[in-house]
């Protein structure tokens, strides 16, 4: 090789030295960006599961707590609370027992239709149906939830708080309570609206249309429960013929119906405010004294108040309206037919009907019926497109030929359905937020 040769790939070289130390220069800084970037998602992503396992844990002490508390209501609100701070100890969040005070456990009312919360005042509380839990790791309370990697970029710690609302309701949280059965063929279906929120409609109807039994439920013939179905203990839910429940159909508690308690009605009554005639002009006790019978067409309207009968028959196209709040006392056969019983409001807890008879209790027909229908010896028989808008409940409950029962939630206040004895406490789960 020449000296001039030499000479010239010497300085080449001096040349492309400076360029490689800038190029790797430029690749130490790139890396050290992206190293940057990778920690900072790592991190994010360690964080982020922690925290979810953190919430997770949090969610379950708070439903729980709630679950608890609101089982143990009926002792009243020093027990609620420790029901529930002893329920939420039992999780553990790093090793730490969530803890809860006093303020987080809230006693309240939870309103079904709107599903709205709220809080009673203390001189209240005996009163609660509902039982609200917050559970929190969070600053205030100094034990607030420490970070890992993210306390790079200056975050050390984060709050976590969850909320759950659990609410107690009768046996049942529907329609239709059958002591022994209760059992839908033939299209048969239950839903729930709200009275007090507007007029039932199919196309806003809820799916509180619960059934509840003692023993089993039977479904037949392409029958729906919107709701739970909830048989009793070692009992089982029968679906046939593509029938289905939206909801539940683990065994609940077993329903108690107690005896009527007629007292003096028999005596004490409204029953002199009966008009003497129908609108046809007919004796609507010509059967007997205590027996109301309305056949063709025939009319008559009962003031409100409280009424004693030893049977009640309507048929081919009778009415029988009730005008106010109403209570009737029934000893003996109660059927409908092709009629109406006429509840001008359409407020279910405006007619309360009371049989105590062992007969059938029969809705027939073509039958609108707004009411509260209480049966506890008798086989209550809903059929052929009869549709029952309150609560019906009865020794046994049938629904036939597209018979359907309409729950009316605001009845859920209404002292009949809340003293219905029950062998364990239904309660729900309704809000973990």
């Amino acid at each position: 090789m020449n000296t001039k040769d030499s000479r010239s790939n010497s300085l080449a070289q001096v040349g492309l030295f400076p360029r490689l130390l800038g190029q790797r220069g430029n690749v130490i800084v790139l890396v050290t960006v992206l190293l940057a970037v990778l920690l900072a998602f790592a991190g994010l992503v360690i964080d982020l599961g922690h925290l979810f396992v953190v919430r997770s844990t949090l969610h379950n002490a708070a439903d729980a707590a709630s679950l608890a508390a609101v089982s143990s209501l009926t002792y009243g609100p020093d027990e609620v609370r420790k029901q529930a701070q002893l329920l939420a100890q039992q999780h553990n969040v790093g090793g730490t027992p969530v803890a809860l005070v006093l303020a987080d456990i809230e006693l309240g009312t939870w309103e079904i239709g709107t599903k709205e919360f709220t809080v009673l005042a203390p001189a209240e509380e005996a009163n609660a149906d509902s039982v609200r839990v917050t559970a929190q790791r969070s600053k205030d309370r100094n034990d607030p939830i420490s970070l890992f990697f993210m306390r790079i970029f200056g975050h050390e710690t984060s709050d976590v708080r969850v909320m759950a609302v659990s609410y107690r309701m009768g046996p049942c949280g529907g329609g239709i309570i059958g002591q022994k059965k209760v059992t839908l063929n033939s299209s048969s279906t239950t839903d729930s609206y709200n009275s007090e929120l507007g007029p039932y409609s199919p196309a806003t109807a809820g799916q509180n249309g619960d059934v509840c039994s003692c023993g089993d439920i039977e479904l037949n013939s392409v029958s729906v429960v919107k709701g739970d179905a909830r048989p009793g203990p070692d009992k089982t839910v029968i679906l046939n013929d593509s029938s289905y429940v939206t909801g539940s159909t683990n065994p609940g508690g077993c329903p108690v119906l107690d005896d009527i308690e007629f007292g003096d009605i028999a005596t004490n009554n409204d029953n002199g405010n009966i008009p003497a005639v129908t609108d046809g002009g007919k004796d609507p006790f010509e059967m007997g004294p205590y027996d109301l019978a309305l056949s063709s067409g025939d009319s008559i309207t009962l003031p409100g108040g409280r009424y004693y009968f030893t049977s009640v028959e309507l048929s081919n196209g009778a009415s029988l309206q009730v005008d106010g709040p109403t209570v009737i006392y029934l000893t003996g056969t109660f059927s409908v037919s092709n009629s109406n019983i006429i509840n001008p409001g359409q407020n279910p807890e405006n007619l309360i009907i009371m049989a105590s008879s062992n007969e059938d209790v029969q809705l027939n027909h073509n039958v609108d019926f707004y009411g509260v229908l209480y049966a506890p010896n008798a086989h209550v028989v809903n059929g052929s497109t009869v549709d029952f808008y309150g609560a019906v409940m009865g020794e046994e409950v049938s629904l036939n030929s597209s018979g359907a029962v309409h729950y009316d939630e605001s009845l859920y206040e209404l002292a009949l359905l809340k003293n219905v004895g029950i062998d364990v406490a239904t309660v729900r789960p309704v809000l973990v937020q």
